[in-house]
C-alpha cells in the first residue's frame, strides 16, 4: 500500500486483484485520483519493484470507476451545541433517509442489469449478510416461473425485512457466476475506515462521522451506462485514463446514478395510505415499494384469463415513484464540485 497524508492509500494488487502478484501489469486503486496523484503512484511503484522486474512502464488505464458522495449533519448558526447523543440520531436520520429514497435507475432494468437475485438489494453487517427481499421457498407455481425472482415475494410485506443502522446496504455485484457486471451501489452508515481487517480499523470521531452513498462502475471500457456523461463541448471519448475524468460532465451523474424518490401510495377509503404499501416502505424504502407494486402487476398478468377482461399493463420504467427535486438537487451541486476538483 502506498499512503500520502490526508487523501488516504493507493493500494496495489495484482490484474485480477490479488496480493503477491509476479508480472508486468499492476492494479492499482486509489482515492481522489488527480493526474498528479496517479503519476506519484506509479513513480512510487517503479521505485519500489523496478529493480525486480527490470522496468516498470509508467502507463495506465481506467477500468472502474467508484464516486462516493458524503452526507454529515447540518450545523446549526449559533454554533454546534450538540451533544453526541444529538449526533447519533441525526446521523442515523441521514443514513435512514438515502436508504428509503435511494432508486435504481430504470435503464438498468431495460439492460438486464438487477435481475439476478445474488444482485438484489442485501444487508451487510458483522453478523453476516441477508437479502431485504426474500422468495418464498421451493419452486414457484408454474405460471410464475418466468417471473424474475425478485418479483416472486416481493408483493408480501413480510418477505421485506429493516437494514440494521450500522449495516452496508449493496445493490448490484461484481460478478455473477463468474460473468463480471457493470455497476455496484453501496449505502452506508460511515462510522469508520478500513473496515474490512479488524486489526487495522480505525473508529471516526462523532464529527467525522456520515452517511455515504457509493457507487462503483466496473469495467468502464465496456460500460454503456457512461455514454450520455461527457461535456458535449468537449471532446467526445471512452475513459481510458486520469486525463479524461476532466471530460466527464460529473453533474449527469446524479441522474444516472444517483437517483432518489418519494413514494406513491394507494389511499383507503379514509384518505390514509394502505397498511401493506405503508409497512413495505417502512422496511425497503422506495427501492422496495417498487418491487411491490411491479410484483402485484406481473403477478395478475401471470394469471390473467381472457375471460377476466383485458389484461393488466406493466408498469412503465418510472413505476409510480416521483422524483425527491430538493435531495437531487443537493447531490447535483455536490457532484459539480467533484469536477471541479479533478
Amino acid at each position: 500500500m502506498i499512503e500520502e497524508p490526508d487523501l488516504g492509500g493507493a493500494y496495489v494488487y495484482g490484474p485480477n486483484l490479488e496480493d503477491g502478484h509476479f508480472g508486468d501489469t499492476f492494479r492499482i486503486r486509489l482515492f481522489d485520483p488527480t493526474r498528479d496523484r496517479v503519476h506519484s503512484a506509479l513513480l512510487q511503484l517503479r521505485a519500489t519493484h523496478g529493480s525486480q522486474s527490470g522496468k516498470v512502464v509508467l502507463e495506465h488505464k481506467i477500468t472502474g470507476i467508484e464516486v462516493a458522495i458524503d452526507f454529515y449533519p447540518t450545523k446549526t448558526r449559533r454554533g454546534d451545541n450538540r451533544t453526541g447523543r444529538d449526533k447519533l440520531l441525526l446521523r442515523a436520520q441521514m443514513s435512514e433517509l438515502l436508504r428509503k429514497h435511494f432508486r435504481i435507475d430504470p435503464a438498468f432494468r431495460t439492460l438486464g442489469d438487477f435481475d439476478h437475485f445474488d444482485e438484489l438489494p442485501r444487508c451487510k453487517h458483522r453478523d453476516g449478510t441477508y437479502k431485504l427481499v426474500s422468495a418464498p421457498p421451493g419452486r414457484p407455481a408454474k405460471r410464475y416461473e418466468d417471473l424474475p425472482k425478485a418479483l416472486l415475494g416481493a408483493d408480501n410485506p413480510r418477505k421485506h425485512k429493516t437494514p440494521l443502522l450500522n449495516s452496508t446496504v449493496y445493490v448490484g455485484a461484481k460478478s455473477i457466476e463468474g460473468a463480471k457486471r457493470p455497476v455496484l451501489f453501496r449505502l452506508q452508515d460511515k462510522v469508520g475506515d478500513r473496515r474490512r481487517d479488524e486489526e487495522d480499523y480505525v473508529g471516526l470521531d462523532l464529527d467525522d462521522r456520515r452517511s455515504r452513498i457509493e457507487v462503483c462502475l466496473l469495467n468502464v471500457e465496456e460500460l454503456p451506462v457512461v455514454q450520455g456523461l461527457y461535456d458535449r463541448r468537449k471532446d467526445e471519448m471512452q475513459i481510458d485514463t486520469v486525463d479524461d475524468l476532466t471530460k466527464v460532465d460529473w453533474s449527469r451523474v446524479v441522474g444516472r446514478f444517483f437517483v432518489f424518490h418519494l413514494p406513491t401510495f394507494a389511499k383507503q377509503e379514509n384518505g390514509a395510505p394502505t397498511s401493506a404499501e405503508l409497512e413495505v416502505f417502512k422496511k425497503t424504502g422506495v427501492l422496495g415499494l417498487d418491487l411491490y407494486h411491479r410484483s402485484i402487476v406481473e403477478k395478475q398478468r401471470a394469471s390473467w384469463d381472457r375471460r377476466d377482461g383485458q389484461r393488466p399493463r406493466s408498469l412503465r420504467e418510472r413505476g409510480r415513484a416521483r422524483a425527491f427535486t430538493e435531495l437531487n438537487q443537493k447531490v447535483a451541486r455536490q457532484l459539480r464540485l467533484l469536477g471541479n476538483s479533478l
